[in-house]
């Protein structure tokens, strides 16, 4: 190898290495996400979207009201809580501002636990 074609390999991997290097450098400098906090309005959430058939509004209406059931871990008829789960049913956790939302400002599994 020639000392020039050296020099421009060198040159070569710097570069990319510099190039690299700004990248990763400017991505991090990016915000991450933000919470907008609680969005006024309507609830949007444990209703079923509009234009579903009749039948995915059965099937909707089936989903929502499983949701909704007192569950038990071991020796009922809907074995499906697992040892993690820390309440009875979905809809503990999973209630505002609707059915099928977000958790509530204060944890509900407290009140099951005393």
């Amino acid at each position: 190898m020639t000392l020039g074609r050296i020099a421009r390999n060198l040159c070569g991997g710097i570069l990319v290495v510099v190039l690299a290097t700004s990248v990763c450098t400017l991505a991090q400098g990016k915000s991450g996400p933000v919470d907008p906090g609680v969005r006024g309005g309507p609830a949007s959430a444990g209703a079923p979207l509009k234009g579903l058939t009749p039948d995915e509004i059965v099937f909707f209406n089936d989903g929502q009201a499983r949701f909704a059931e007192v569950e038990v871990v071991q020796k009922g008829a809907n074995n499906g809580l697992g040892p993690r789960f820390n309440s009875n049913q979905c809809l503990s956790c999973h209630s505002q501002p609707a059915g099928g939302g977000s958790s509530p400002a204060q944890n509900p599994c407290w009140q099951l636990l005393t």
